[in-house]
């Protein structure tokens, strides 16, 4: 009995550690992203650019209520944006959700991720999903970043990468190249 005490009051040490971590890796890699920007410029295959959009992904699963109902199937993070943001003004959303080579709703959220980079707009998108509180707290569970102050250090982070534009990929959405991605393997 008190071992599973020990977890439960351990858990949410946990979740803060995961929290502060990931926050603390994505202000680096927007940070390596825009040196690298101002440097040469970034394309699908930059190191940089793979790392921020992979640790971006993370922190938009964080604590990601996965399972939708039975008719839904598993949702992804980009079920919530395409919710949250819908009312975004010349909105991408409508244009990703009729593209024909997109297969999944991973591969619709990585789409979603460099057409708001390209846009110039990924802050603008995050922040107006934030906004939305009611949908924020029905995809993300207690514990993540998307519901705790960590989400307006994101937001503010992502204002900087206003100055970069990485380009559209020409291949499949569905294969783009991410680290640490077990589908991939």
């Amino acid at each position: 009995m008190a071992t599973g005490d020990a977890s439960k009051k351990a858990s949410p040490r946990n979740a803060a550690a995961d929290r502060k971590n990931l926050i603390t890796v994505c202000r680096f890699s927007v940070k390596t992203l825009l040196e690298k920007y101002t440097a040469d410029p970034i394309d699908d295959s930059s190191e940089e650019f793979i790392n921020f959009a992979a640790i971006l992904e993370h922190i938009l699963s964080h604590c990601f209520k996965g399972s939708g109902s039975w008719f839904d199937g598993q949702r992804s993070y980009w079920d919530y944006i395409r919710l949250a943001c819908a009312k975004v003004p010349n909105s991408c959303i409508g244009s990703i959700e009729s593209m024909e080579n997109i297969s999944t709703s991973r591969a619709k959220g990585r789409a979603w991720m460099r057409v708001a980079l390209m846009e110039k707009r990924l802050s603008e998108y995050i922040g107006t999903a934030l906004r939305d509180s009611r949908t924020t707290r029905r995809f993300y569970s207690e514990g993540a970043i998307m519901l705790r102050e960590e989400a307006t250090v994101l937001t503010g982070m992502l204002i900087g990468l206003g100055g970069c534009t990485p380009p559209l990929p020409n291949n499949s959405w569905d294969r783009l190249q991410q680290p640490c991605d077990p589908e991939r393997d």
